[in-house]
């Protein structure tokens, strides 16, 4: 393991920050957590989250002080590349059946449903006047929901991809905790739901779902 790696995660609580911060626990790699605020509503937040990450967006990993990585699925590859073993790893190796469908759904993630909410939580923003608004939110979450409900179409058990356990369950339990709420996911999204409790319930993550959603 490259212990010579130094790693700070820019992170809020309750942003997509929790999704590498549930990894890098998972992997048992120090980093440094550095809180930057509420990206979304606090421009001394987006500020400070720009010089690193010019679209102000978490997560925002840097590595050894210089390297830059965003995109959860690219820091997601990153860490299994470099912090994978036999014993953990959280993207099937090349080579692997599995890691095609892998590959296939964390794009999907990542293009898919998490766009969705770029523009959801920037609702009031993109158009003025709170009829339209309200129409916008409603739009975007109906889209939001027939998105999770291909992800829960293919979803299967324990885990997402079956037996093997990988990022794609972190990011069903991350999710699960946002718009449209863990009650829709328990009615519509069952299979998702059961993930994101096993997710949640591992003990190495306590810690994590504390410091992002108050505990369970």
């Amino acid at each position: 393991m490259p212990e010579h790696h130094h790693l700070e995660l820019l992170a809020h609580q309750g942003f997509g920050s929790a999704i590498i911060e549930a990894q890098l626990a998972l992997y048992g790699v120090p980093f440094m957590r550095v809180p930057v605020g509420d990206v979304l509503n606090d421009a001394n937040a987006q500020n400070r989250v720009e010089q690193d990450n010019p679209l102000g967006q978490l997560p925002t990993l840097i590595v050894n002080g210089s390297l830059v990585m965003t995109e959860s699925a690219a820091i997601t590859l990153w860490l299994s590349e470099e912090y994978g073993t036999e014993a953990m790893n959280l993207a099937p190796r090349v080579g692997d059946s599995l890691r095609p469908t892998f590959l296939r759904w964390l794009i999907y993630w990542v293009t898919s449903p998490y766009p969705v909410f770029t523009y959801l939580d920037r609702s009031k923003k993109l158009v003025s006047g709170a009829a339209a608004q309200t129409e916008l939110e409603n739009r975007l979450k109906e889209r939001l929901e027939a998105l999770i409900g291909n992800l829960e179409h293919t979803a299967r058990s324990p885990w997402f991809l079956g037996d093997q356990f990988t990022a794609l369950d972190i990011y069903s339990a991350v999710f699960s905790e946002w718009t449209p709420g863990r009650e829709w996911y328990s009615k519509h999204a069952p299979k998702l739901s059961a993930i994101a409790d096993r997710v949640w319930n591992l003990p190495s993550l306590g810690a994590v779902y504390e410091q992002n959603f108050g505990g369970r």
